[in-house]
């Protein structure tokens, strides 16, 4: 099996994007957060994301995002005012998204202060972890239901945007 991380390092060699593309490797919060604060543009090209959470940690730290029309990411970003979507797997519509931030960068950075303030507002952790507890706390009020049914679960797509590597 191959490494995901030699994988793309024999990609980016493969396609000479050397000087262009550096591998960070793993960093720490605050090194995460000032290469994100740094970024042109925050790309999660994902076929399947739940929630989000890269999403959310690049907005926090102000970067423009580009993100595929999936779960939690397209549920946050809205489209031109908090980011640019593009339909999953399709890299013509990635690369017209990138482009369009890499373009106009007054528009880049107002979406990406747009998309910061909704961080601030909606998703402090503070504030999630007490809604979460609410949650829980409601469920204990209620306490068991005797009326258990099969839940339906949505099917999982196939792969994801590295699958094919094995």
């Amino acid at each position: 099996m191959v490494h995901v991380h030699d994988w793309l390092a024999q990609e980016t060699a493969r396609v000479r994007a050397g000087r262009t593309v550096r591998w960070a490797g793993e960093l720490d919060q605050p090194g995460l957060a000032g290469l994100l604060s740094a970024a042109d543009v925050a790309v999660v090209p994902s076929r399947y994301e739940p929630f989000g959470f890269t999403v959310i940690e690049a907005a926090a730290a102000g970067a423009p995002l580009a993100v595929a029309a999936v779960g939690g990411p397209a549920e946050f970003v809205v489209n031109g005012r908090t980011g640019v979507i593009f339909a999953p797997g399709n890299p013509a519509e990635l690369a017209d998204a990138v482009t369009t931030l890499l373009r106009d960068r007054l528009a880049a950075k107002r979406m990406a202060r747009n998309a910061r303030a909704v961080v601030l507002r909606h998703h402090v952790w503070a504030d999630v972890a007490a809604s979460t507890a609410d949650v829980y706390a409601a469920a204990h009020r209620r306490g068991p239901s005797t009326n258990r049914t099969a839940l339906e679960v949505a099917p999982v797509p196939e792969g994801n945007l590295l699958g094919f590597i094995s």
